[in-house]
Parts: C-alpha cells; sequence; structure tokens
C-alpha cells in the first residue's frame, strides 16, 4: 500500500478550533491529538469509526502540553492505546493537568472530562518509525522554538503533522510565544518541501502556510508597533485599534480572543524592553 488516506477533525471556537488527524497504516490507525471537549470527542471518535473503521485509535500522538489537545482523550482510547509524546510533554501534562482540568470544569462543566489520560510512551526528540513504504520523522522543537512541539514529516508523501506551529485561519496563540523563535522554526519546516500540512488549529493546508504565518506575524508586530506611538496614554484606544487592523487584514480568522492575548502579551514585552 502506497497511499495515505487522511482524515481530519476540527473543533468550533469552543473547542478553541482543535484539530486531530488520523489514518490507517498497515494494521493500526494512528491519531494525531485529541480534542478538548467531550462532544468534540465523541463526534471525532465516531468519525474515526466511519472513515477507517476503528472505534479507537491504536497509537495517539500528542503534539503538545496545550489541554485543547488531550483533553477529553479519555472519550477516544482505551487502556490498550499507546499514546506516544515527548518527555517535555509528559511532564508537563503530569504537573499541571489536574490544574487545567479543574478550570476546565469549571467552565464548560459536564462538556469537560473528568479523567486526565496521561502518556505512556515517550517520544525522543529525534525518532524514526519505519513503516514501508512509509517513514514518520518526529522532531521536537523545543530547542528552536523554547517550548515543546513535536512535529512528524512523512517524506514519501511530503505530509507534515505540524501541532501548535500552524495555525490556519485561526489567529495564533502568541500569549507565550517569542515571535523570532517562531519566524525560525517556520522558515526551517518550509525548507521540508511539505505538500500537505496538517495544523494543530485548523483545516488542513497546502506548503504555503507557512509564508503566509510569517506575513501574519510580520503584520502583527506592524501593527503593534505603529499604534504604540499614537496611543502612548491610551492603554483602551491602542488595543483597539491593533486588534482592528489586524482583524480588517484577516476578517475570516477565528479566535479573537488569542488576538487580543497576543497584543497584551507583545505590549508588555516592549514596555519591559524600554
Amino acid at each position: 500500500m502506497d497511499e495515505l488516506s487522511i482524515h481530519s477533525y476540527t473543533a468550533p471556537e469552543e473547542g478553541c478550533c482543535a484539530s486531530s488527524h488520523w489514518f490507517r497504516l498497515g494494521d493500526e490507525v494512528l491519531l494525531f491529538d485529541g480534542q478538548m471537549l467531550i462532544e468534540d470527542a465523541v463526534l471525532l471518535r465516531d468519525k474515526m469509526s466511519q472513515e477507517s473503521g476503528a472505534v479507537h485509535p491504536d497509537k495517539v500522538i500528542i503534539t503538545g502540553a496545550h489541554i485543547e489537545h488531550y483533553g477529553a482523550l479519555s472519550e477516544v482510547v482505551t487502556e490498550e492505546t499507546e499514546i506516544l509524546a515527548t518527555p517535555e510533554t509528559t511532564r508537563s501534562i503530569s504537573r499541571r493537568g489536574e490544574k487545567f482540568f479543574e478550570n476546565l470544569a469549571q467552565e464548560y462543566g459536564d462538556r469537560a472530562s473528568s479523567t486526565m489520560v496521561l502518556p505512556n510512551r515517550k517520544v525522543s526528540r529525534s525518532e524514526m518509525i519505519d513503516r514501508p513504504p512509509f517513514t514518520l520523522q518526529f522532531t521536537d522543537l523545543k530547542k528552536t522554538i523554547g517550548w515543546g512541539n513535536l512535529i512528524c514529516f512523512i517524506p514519501q508523501k511530503r505530509i507534515l503533522f505540524a501541532g501548535d506551529m500552524v495555525f490556519n485561519r485561526v489567529h495564533p496563540n502568541l500569549a507565550k510565544i517569542d515571535i523570532d523563535h517562531w519566524k525560525l522554526a517556520l522558515n526551517k519546516l518550509e525548507e521540508l518541501g511539505a505538500r500537505f500540512v496538517y495544523p494543530g488549529h485548523g483545516q488542513p493546508v497546502g506548503g504555503e502556510i507557512f509564508s503566509h504565518l510569517i506575513r501574519y506575524l510580520d503584520h502583527f508586530r506592524l501593527a503593534v508597533s505603529y499604534f504604540s506611538g499614537r496611543h502612548a496614554g491610551d492603554q483602551l484606544g491602542l488595543y483597539q485599534n491593533i486588534a482592528a487592523a489586524i482583524t480588517d487584514k484577516y476578517p475570516d480568522y477565528r479566535l479573537p480572543g488569542n488576538l487580543q492575548h497576543g497584543i497584551e502579551r507583545e505590549i508588555r514585552r516592549r514596555r519591559q524592553a524600554a
């Protein structure tokens, strides 16, 4: 078999537009990332059953420690499911997962799972899984971007599972991200020559997404810089004008809350650097 049939499910905005992707490889079904809310996990499970003939995946790859990728994983896996993550992601879920689950329950009530599922197999920062005729090349980008994000490249098909490195028509979460490091990572990912990119948030997209995201980040910084010089004493006006400029440029982008958090973080960074 030299074809891969990859399927995807992307949650609505309440589920952070989190994306799950799965495919059958030999006798196994591999799933990249779960969902945050039970309702989306159930829809994912049903869709996976219809399109891959498997109610539960054999392997789950958690690309990062954000709860939207594993919050309702208990609805999808069994005790036999192999759940892969990097050592850093595993530690982060173990240490902070319970607090994240408490916050999720406060916000969403019984729409949130009360069962936390931990990874049970660690993926090294550079690991390959050979399943002829395909090779799954895993890489943790922590050294490039400063935080753990596991990507997987299948060179034979030029397919990239990008995790939170890629937001497609979704405002990226810039609250804790170094924009320069992210741009560096995007340039490196572009060099892979991927034809098909499966994001952590949003629908699958082509390789043009990397240059598009770099332009978004440049536009974001330009807007912050431009309006910071014109609203020095008017914080509300500053925030509103930056948000309006980006929204006008990217009118169909979802998760405006991410944009707001990113503006706050970038303004704070600039003030600290002044």
